[in-house]
């Protein structure tokens, strides 16, 4: 009974605020895309090039989607509508090991206008 009365005596206390943060968005453009609005386009561009098994990725991810091709390559996608935004902004560093499998679709007028291999923007810069 003394530790019922105990653990109904206990009194919370109310929680302090020891930080308070604001985000506000950057107005610079980092090049992506949110998957969500190309998803038809890339499921449309990769079945025509015999890729399947495209699944989508999260919102800014390090990739937007996979796929793999009929020998069972397994391509990362990143989808941008400004390849010169995307490559300022770009970490290389996170894709060491994988760079010869990422590809980087440039979407112009809801249409995959290039594609190009990350191991190869590295040649660019």
């Amino acid at each position: 009974m003394d530790e019922i009365e105990r653990e109904r005596s206990i009194q919370l206390q109310p929680i302090k605020r020891i930080a308070q943060l604001r985000l506000e968005p950057s107005e610079e453009n980092n090049g992506r895309v949110i998957p969500d609005d190309v998803v038809d386009l890339v499921k449309e561009y990769e079945y025509r090039n015999g890729r399947l098994n495209i699944r989508q990725q999260k919102a800014f991810r390090l990739i937007d989607f996979t796929s793999e091709s009929t020998n069972e390559e397994t391509r990362f996608i990143i989808v941008t509508n400004s390849l010169s935004d995307l490559l300022r902004n770009i970490n290389y560093e996170d894709y060491v090991g994988i760079d010869n499998s990422v590809f980087i679709y440039v979407v112009e007028n809801n249409e995959i206008k290039e594609e190009i291999q990350l191991e190869k923007t590295l040649r660019i810069l």
